[in-house]
């Protein structure tokens, strides 16, 4: 099949099917290279015990030891450590059951998904610039390597970088890995949606998104904004949104209708789960404006770490 037959076949442009022939060699090689430098930056975290929340989260905790019925009931009933991660928790019943109580096992699952979350940085990095220079007409005009060049080095700044470690180190923090995982897929599968037009295909896409991106949110709630994200990816560079001379673009807002269903049950659900594990503070003790300020350090101190990350502990 040529290159401009099988490009109709993908519902994608020629320069998509010229790309194809070079491009996706060049990527395999750099995922490679990608998989190769996040392993050998982490490998050392195979050496580490349980430590710190890992006491109480998995030592002194019996109930996640297997994959059973009345561990899966446990599982998904549960809100111990103040978040619901029914997800989390099959991981780590899982682990158990591979490698019993030896650690290193655990911290061979976190590294070996945080490497799976390297590949999909670059091909969502990859997807987005490709999208974006389609947009603004350069797509002909650049090299074969620059996109896929660009996406290394986006994935390799989110792979190494040091705010990674506590994530990939820590085996109580495996939620925060595993989420992403399933939220990085979401993402590709709506962008893979957004190509694909109308028809069954979309839909199927579509429904695939919706899937996944309840997965993130059964593995830890943190994936709640990602709906507001979806839309700025509507606006920019997919171009979705259209002017205001077309109206309001209903179709591409009824489509985050699911998506917004699952983060407003999961955002009611975040502090239930605070509460039930008596980890809430009432508003005498912590009024609206230190939980305000407290956000917003929040925002600014992960924002400025991103850039100046020195000072910082693995956990």
């Amino acid at each position: 099949m040529s290159a401009r037959v099988r490009a109709r076949v993908l519902g994608e442009n020629t320069s998509d099917a010229v790309w194809a022939r070079g491009g996706k060699a060049l990527s395999a090689i750099f995922c490679v290279g990608l998989v190769g430098a996040t392993l050998l930056s982490f490998w050392p975290c195979l050496a580490n015990d349980f430590n710190y929340d890992d006491t109480a989260f998995l030592l002194e905790n019996p109930h996640y030891r297997g994959l059973g019925a009345t561990q899966l009931r446990w599982m998904f009933s549960t809100f111990h450590f103040g978040h619901y991660q029914p997800l989390t928790w099959i991981s780590l019943g899982l682990d158990y059951l591979l490698w019993g109580m030896n650690a290193w096992g655990y911290h061979l699952t976190s590294l070996f998904l945080h490497c799976a979350n390297a590949i999909l940085v670059y091909w969502l990095a990859l997807s987005l610039m490709r999208r974006a220079a389609e947009r603004g007409g350069a797509a002909r005009r650049a090299a074969s390597w620059h996109l896929p060049a660009s996406a290394l080095v986006a994935a390799l700044v989110y792979s190494l970088h040091p705010l990674r470690v506590e994530t990939v180190a820590w085996v109580t923090d495996r939620a925060d890995v595993l989420s992403t995982f399933f939220l990085l897929l979401c993402t590709l599968s709506y962008l893979r949606a957004a190509r694909a037009g109308t028809g069954m295909s979309r839909a199927g896409w579509l429904t695939l998104a919706v899937m996944l991106y309840a997965a993130g949110l059964l593995s830890r709630g943190m994936g709640v904004p990602l709906p507001l994200v979806l839309l700025l990816l509507d606006w920019y560079p997919l171009g979705r949104l259209g002017s205001r001379a077309r109206g309001v673009p209903w179709p591409v807002l009824l489509e985050k209708i699911p998506f917004a269903v699952l983060a407003i049950a999961a955002a009611i659900m975040a502090p239930i789960a605070k509460a039930t594990e008596g980890l809430t503070v009432s508003l005498a003790e912590h009024g609206v404006a230190a939980r305000l300020a407290q956000a917003a350090y929040g925002l600014v101190f992960y924002i400025y770490k991103t850039v100046v990350p020195t000072g910082l502990v693995p956990i």
